[in-house]
C-alpha cells in the first residue's frame, strides 16, 4: 500500500503473486484497514507500523477505561482490570499485528463510540460512532470482525435499553443504521470482493465445505493457561493415543485469575447491570461452547455464516465478553460476595481439567529431562497462581481485608498476564524492512529485466509480503482463495502446492515444473532453500546455473525465460499446454474459448494445427513490446506482418477488459490461465484495463452514501441549532387590546369545593 500511494498504482489488482490476482483478494485482506493506511502514509516501515500499533493500543486502552469508569459507572480499578484482561489474554498476545487481531483491538473504540451515541444522540457523536465502525469493518478479517461487533452491539444495546427504556425504537434503529451506513461507505472495497465471490472465485463453496468441529475437552486446561507443559500457543501435544474425533490443538488462554473474577459478576445481577452481564455471559458461553463443541452451542454450525468460523477465531468473542464480565465481577467482590459458589465451582473445573490432562497423557513421575524440568516449573507456577487467587478471594470475605485483597488481586491479575506475555517470547523480525543481500540483489535483477518472474521453493525465498513490498513478481501464492484456472495450471505444470515446500517437507513435495513451463511464464530466477536437495538436483539437471547464494538460499537463473507478451499463429483447441512451449522466440498456444476461436478463424489464424506438424522456428509475424505496465493497466504495441494471437502471460480474469486501437476487443483464456487477444496484421496498440463495474458501482455507493450522510448530518445540526435558539429566546408577548387587562391581572375564579359526586 505504501508503494501504491507513492507511485499512484491501484491497490485493486496485485500483479506480483500468481501472475495476477484480485488486490483485496480475500476478506482477510488489510489493504484498506486504518493500520495499513496510516502506516503506508508514514512510509510503510516496520518502525512506522510499531508506532501505529502502539497508538491503536493506547486509544483502545483509553476507550476501555472510559467505557467502564464513565459510562458503566464502575470503579477505576474495575476498568483497569478489564484493560488488563483485554490486552494480556492469549488471543491478544498471539495476534498483536496480525489480520485476525485488528478487529479485536478496534472493538473497544467502537464500544466507547456507541455508548457515547447511545447516551446522547448528536451529529458529532453519530460521526464518532460511524468512523469507529468504518475503521473496524475496513480491517476486513470478517470472522473476528463479526464476532467483535456482536459483542459490542449486544453490550451497547443492553446498556441503552436499561438506561433509556423510553428510547427503545430509537436505540434499535441506531444499532441497525450505524453498521449499515458503515458498510455502504466501504462499498468501494466490499463490492468488488463480493462480485468476485459470487462469480469466479471458489470462496463460497470452500467456506460451505468447511467444517469446524469442537476441540477435544482434553484441551480444557489450555483455556486458562498456556504454561502447563511448555512454551507454545499450540498448547496441547498429541498424546500417544489420540482422542476420538477431530483434534484441533489451537486454544488461546484466558488466564486463571480473570475468569475467577469474572464469575462473581453472575452473583450480583442488579436491575441496572443484569442485561449487560447476561449479554456478555451469553456471548462468552456461545464462544466457549462452540470452541469445545458443547451442546446446545453445536447448533451454531448449522447457521449460514457461523458454520465456517474456525476454532481459533472464537476466542475473540470470548475475550471481549470476558473483559466486560471482569469489570463487573471486580466491583462485585465484597465481604458478602467473594469466593462464591460459582467461583468454587470454577476452581473445581480448573483443578479437574489439570488432573484429567495429566492423567490422560500419563505424565506422572517423568520429571528429570530438561523439558520435564521446565514442565515441573510451570506446573508449580500454575498451582501458585490458582492458590493465590483462591486465597485472596477467600480473604476478601473479611470486611477489614476486602479493599486490600482486591488491590492485590488486581496486581496478581496483571502479573499473571505479563508473565505469560514475556514467557511466550514472541519473535520480532525486521526481515520485511531489511531483507538479506541476496534478496536485494534479486530485486535489482528483476528491475533490470522487466517482465521477469521468480519461483520460490522452500521457506527462505521471497515471501508474499516481500514480493508485494519490493514489487517482485512471483509464480506462487500464499492464499487459499486463488482462481480455479490458475490453480489448475500451477498444480498440473509447476507443483502440488501453490507455495512449494512451505507447508510440507521437501521430500514430500511434488515438483512438476520443467524448463518449458517455467520459461513460458517468464520465470527467470528460482530461489531454493539450501538444504532442498531434490529441487536443487532438478534445477541443475535442467541446465540452470547458481548465480547468487547465501547461508540459507540458492538462486538459479533460467536463460530461456520468455517475454511477458508475444505473438503466436498456431493455436490448438486443447485444454492444456502445447508440446513446443518454451522454445526460443517460438510458441503455439492452446484454448477452448469458443469466442476467441471464432475471432481467430475470422482473422485467418490457423486453429487445430496437429502438434506433430509444429516445428519450433523463429517467429516471423512481427514485433511485440510491452510499452507500459501498471497494476490495473497494461499497454502492448505490436507490428504484425500477419494476423496473430497476442498473448499476455498474466492471469486471465473476467473483470479485465481490452481495447485494440481504442476499440473494444475480446480477451480469451489461453494456455489454461493466461490472456489472449486476436489482432489483425499491421501496427496496433492494445490496452488491457482492470476497472470492473463492481468497482465503479462500489465507488458510486460510497460517494452517494458520503454525500447523503453529510447532508443528513448538516440538516440534523441545523434543526438542533434552531431548537436551541428557540428554547433560549424569551417567549413573545401576545398583542393585547387596550381594554383587556393582562392575564396576570385578571381575577382568577375561586376553586370549587370537591363533592362526592365529583
Amino acid at each position: 500500500m505504501a508503494f501504491c500511494l507513492r507511485s499512484g498504482e491501484s491497490p485493486y489488482w496485485d500483479p506480483y503473486t500468481a501472475t495476477g490476482s484480485l488486490g483485496p483478494e480475500v476478506l482477510v485482506d488489510l489493504k484498506f484497514s486504518p493500520v495499513t493506511m496510516i502506516t503506508a502514509l508514514f512510509g510503510g516501515s516496520s518502525r512506522a507500523l510499531s508506532f501505529v500499533l502502539v497508538g491503536m493500543f493506547l486509544i483502545s486502552a483509553y476507550s476501555v477505561l472510559r467505557t467502564f469508569s464513565t459510562y458503566m459507572g464502575l470503579s477505576l480499578e474495575a476498568a483497569v482490570a478489564a484493560a488488563a484482561v483485554f490486552f494480556l489474554n492469549g488471543f491478544a498476545l498471539a495476534n498483536l499485528n496480525l489480520a485476525i487481531g485488528q478487529p479485536y483491538f478496534l472493538a473497544p473504540i467502537v464500544l466507547h463510540a456507541m455508548l457515547v451515541l447511545t447516551d446522547r444522540q448528536t451529529p458529532r457523536n453519530a460521526v464518532l460512532a460511524i468512523v469507529a465502525s468504518v475503521a473496524l469493518l475496513a480491517a476486513t478479517f470478517t470472522p473476528t470482525a463479526v464476532l467483535a461487533l456482536l459483542v459490542v452491539y449486544s453490550i451497547t444495546l443492553s446498556f441503552g435499553l436499561t438506561q433509556f427504556p423510553q428510547r427503545k425504537l430509537r436505540l434499535v434503529a441506531i444499532h441497525l443504521a450505524v453498521p449499515s451506513v458503515s458498510l455502504l461507505l466501504l462499498g468501494f472495497m466490499y463490492l468488488p470482493i463480493f462480485d468476485a465471490y459470487g462469480t469466479y472465485l471458489l470462496t463460497i463453496s470452500d467456506y460451505n465445505a468447511r467444517r469446524t468441529p469442537g476441540i477435544s475437552l482434553i484441551n480444557l486446561l489450555s483455556l486458562f493457561t498456556p504454561k502447563h507443559f511448555w512454551e507454545s500457543y499450540i498448547a496441547m501435544r498429541l498424546p500417544a493415543t489420540a482422542p476420538a474425533g477431530p483434534y484441533n490443538k489451537y486454544t488461546f488462554h484466558l488466564g486463571i485469575i480473570g475468569p475467577l473474577i469474572a464469575v462473581h459478576s453472575l452473583s450480583r445481577l442488579k436491575r441496572q447491570n443484569a442485561p449487560i452481564i447476561i449479554a456478555a455471559a451469553a456471548c462468552f458461553a456461545a464462544s466457549v461452547g462452540q470452541l469445545f463443541g458443547l451442546f446446545p452451542f453445536t447448533f451454531i454450525d448449522s447457521l449460514p455464516f457461523f458454520s465456517f468460523i474456525q476454532n481459533d477465531y472464537w476466542p475473540c468473542m470470548a475475550c471481549l465478553s470476558l473483559m466486560v464480565m471482569v469489570a463487573y465481577g471486580y466491583d462485585a467482590v465484597s465481604e458478602t460476595n467473594a469466593f462464591t459458589y460459582p467461583c468454587v465451582l470454577l476452581v473445581g473445573v480448573i483443578v479437574s481439567s489439570f488432573f484429567f490432562l495429566y492423567g490422560y497423557l500419563g505424565l506422572y513421575g517423568h520429571f528429570g529431562t530438561a523439558l520435564d524440568i521446565w514442565t515441573k516449573r510451570y506446573v508449580v507456577i500454575f498451582w501458585v497462581i490458582l492458590a493465590t487467587a483462591s486465597i485472596l478471594l477467600a480473604l476478601a470475605r473479611y470486611s477489614r481485608l476486602t479493599k486490600w485483597t482486591k488491590h492485590l488481586l488486581l496486581i496478581c491479575l496483571i502479573v499473571e498476564g505479563v508473565y505469560y506475555m514475556n514467557g511466550l517470547r514472541p519473535r520480532a523480525s525486521n526481515r520485511d524492512e531489511h531483507p538479506p543481500e541476496s534478496i536485494v540483489w534479486l530485486k535489482s535483477e528483476v528491475d533490470r529485466h522487466p517482465g521477469s518472474r521468480i519461483l520460490n521453493i522452500g521457506r527462505f525465498g521471497v515471501f508474499p509480503n516481500w514480493g508485494n513490498a519490493l514489487q517482485i513478481p512471483q509464480l506462487g501464492l500464499l492464499s487459499q482463495f486463488w482462481v480455479p484456472w490458475y490453480e489448475a495450471f500451477f498444480h498440473r505444470y509447476i507443483g502440488a502446492d501453490l507455495f512449494l515446500s512451505l507447508g510440507a517437507p521437501p521430500d514430500t513435495t511434488t515438483y512438476l515444473f520443467s524448463d518449458a513451463t517455467l520459461s513460458l511464464v517468464g520465470v527467470r530466477y528460482v530461489v531454493v532453500d539450501r538444504g532442498n536437495e531434490r529441487a536443487i538436483s532438478r534445477l541443475s539437471g535442467m541446465g540452470y546455473q547458481i548465480i547468487q547464494q547465501d547461508a540459507l538460499r540458492l538462486i538459479f537463473e533460467n536463460p530461456h525465460a520468455m517475454a511477458r507478451s508475444f505473438a503466436v499463429r498456431n493455436v490448438h483447441t486443447l485444454d492444456g499446454l502445447p508440446s513446443d512451449i518454451g522454445a526460443d522466440a517460438s510458441h503455439s498456444a492452446t484454448t477452448t474459448d469458443q469466442s476467441l476461436l471464432s475471432e481467430l478463424k475470422g482473422f485467418g489464424i490457423p486453429v487445430d494445427v496437429p502438434e506433430r506438424s509444429i516445428v519450433p522456428v523463429a517467429d516471423s509475424s512481427g514485433s511485440v513490446e510491452v510499452t507500459a505496465y501498471h497494476h490495473d493497466r497494461v499497454r502492448v504495441r505490436c507490428n504484425l506482418r500477419e494476423a496473430a494471437l497476442i498473448v499476455l502471460m498474466d492471469s486471465w480474469n473476467p473483470r479485465w477488459s481490452a481495447t485494440i486501437d481504442q476499440k473494444p476487443a475480446y480477451i480469451g483464456k489461453v494456455d489454461v490461465t493466461f490472456r489472449g487477444v486476436a489482432v489483425a496484421a499491421g501496427q496496433h496498440e492494445i490496452e488491457f484495463r482492470y476497472y470492473p463495474l463492481s468497482r465503479l458501482g462500489g465507488q458510486v455507493i460510497s460517494g452517494v452514501t458520503l454525500i447523503g450522510l453529510v447532508a443528513g448530518l448538516w440538516l440534523w445540526s441545523k434543526s438542533l441549532r434552531v431548537s436551541s435558539a428557540a428554547s433560549a429566546s424569551p417567549p413573545e408577548q401576545p398583542h393585547l387590546a387596550p381594554d383587556r387587562p393582562p392575564a396576570a391581572a385578571r381575577k382568577r375564579p375561586r376553586a370549587r369545593p370537591q363533592t362526592k359526586l365529583d
